[in-house]
């Protein structure tokens, strides 16, 4: 007998996806809810754009617990890194704008963050 996950078995939405990440962060500052939404809304969108389901794109980028998971030990992560006064190292998964000057005028998404975005959905394919 096999032994199948809640997640496994999960038929996956955007709006499902978006919508649970949302609700684990409703005690972050309004202005990463807003990074954090509209990074992820781009993501599912761009996954979404090279053909991919959404369960696929959901495997690919993790279920909302493991986003989440994640984005709190970043947070931890860089508040500790602050309070040292050490460099902080951006991964992929670090949301925060890099700078103004590498910005990407039309679409508002850093330079940096729209190659990582490529190679990342190249993998996906």
């Amino acid at each position: 007998m096999v032994n199948l996950s809640k997640e496994s078995e999960e038929i996956w939405t955007k709006e499902k996806y978006l919508n649970d990440i949302q609700s684990l962060i409703m005690t972050y500052p309004e202005e990463k809810i807003k990074e954090v939404m509209m990074h992820y809304n781009r993501r599912f969108d761009l996954g979404i754009a090279y053909g991919k389901s959404p369960n696929e794109i959901v495997t690919y980028l993790g279920t909302p617990k493991k986003v989440v998971d994640s984005l709190s030990e970043q947070r931890i992560s860089i508040q500790n890194n602050h309070s040292s006064n050490q460099s902080i190292s951006l991964g992929d998964k670090d949301l925060g704008r890099l700078s103004q000057k590498n910005t990407d005028n039309y679409s508002g998404r850093s330079k940096v963050e729209t190659i990582v975005i490529g190679i990342a959905l190249l993998f996906l394919i």
